[in-house]
């Protein structure tokens, strides 16, 4: 961070405030599986489409915040090479998958 370019902290306690918050809202609507009949689809798919929705959501409020307070990413501690960003990609999709997987077969032995 740059000395001279300080950024409020009403944006900091909005978004570690905020984001959390609207995740848990979220939630508390996908307790509701009727409440996603009115869009055609099946509940899987319109959570997916929600989730994701809300994650990019979430990347360009924060794209947001940093461009009003002069700040970039590398300043929060994520630089965007690609290099670094294919292995945080890979990463996450690997141990998604492993955790699916786990969770498939505990529910079979649960069978």
């Amino acid at each position: 961070m740059n000395p001279h370019t300080d950024m409020p902290v009403s944006k900091i306690i909005a978004v570690l405030l905020g984001f959390p918050l609207g995740s848990t809202l979220i939630s508390f609507l996908l307790l509701d599986r009727g409440s996603f009949s009115w869009t055609g689809l099946d509940f899987f798919t319109a959570f997916w489409l929600l989730i994701t929705f809300w994650y990019v959501a979430q990347i360009g409020i924060l794209a947001k915040v940093l461009k009003s307070s002069a700040w970039s990413w590398s300043e929060i501690g994520y630089t965007f090479n690609r290099r670094r960003t294919a292995y945080f990609v890979a990463g996450y999709l690997v141990f998604a998958f492993a955790l699916l997987e786990v969770v498939s077969k505990f529910s079979e032995v649960r069978r």
